[in-house]
Order: structure tokens, then sequence, then C-alpha cells
């Protein structure tokens, strides 16, 4: 499989219409990080119950020092529950999803 990079961004000008800009696709990313970054979660799956998730650890190390911040958003469907973690380093977002389109 070849990885592209590409990023959307929308926003809405000021007259009140939504924009949406996208990058052309990059080259092809090699893929040498094969385990990304990973927060432990802890607790039971089960509804009423707390879910914790930990701090983040990486075994290539994470850029940024102090910069880097972590929130945690839980999406819940009747068929399965997602953690989406947003990380935020120097202000850029970036959104990480295992799906693979």
């Amino acid at each position: 499989m070849i990885n592209l990079l590409r990023w959307f961004a929308s926003y809405t000008d000021a007259q009140g219409t939504v924009e949406t800009v996208t990058s052309a696709a990059s080259s092809a990313v090699d893929n040498t990080n094969d385990v990304g970054a990973i927060a432990a979660i802890s607790g039971t799956t089960t509804q009423g119950q707390t879910l914790t998730a930990g701090a983040i650890t990486d075994a290539d190390g994470t850029t940024g020092g102090s910069s880097v911040a972590a929130t945690y958003q839980w999406t819940v469907s009747d068929t399965r529950m997602v953690l989406i973690l947003l990380l935020v380093v120097n202000s850029f977002s970036i959104y990480i999803n295992t799906k693979r389109s």
C-alpha cells in the first residue's frame, strides 16, 4: 500500500460561507514508524464505568517537549467505542485515526 499525505481545512469566511481548502497529495510516505503514540487505557468497558487514558508514550519519542499536549474525546456507537486522540504540537492539530481508506 502506498501512503500519501494530504491535509484538509474547513472554515467559515467573513461572509458566512463555509470554505474548504485541500492540499495536493505528497509523494509516497515511507512507513518507518510502525508503532505510534500509545495512550494506555485502563478501566472496565461497561456502561456507567470510568475509562482513563494515561500518558502518551512513543518508542520513537515525541517532538515539541513541554509544548506537546493531548486531549481525548470518547465516541460511542452501537457497535464500538472509539478513542479520538487530538495532539496539539506548537499550535498545529493532528487527528489520529486508525481507519484506512
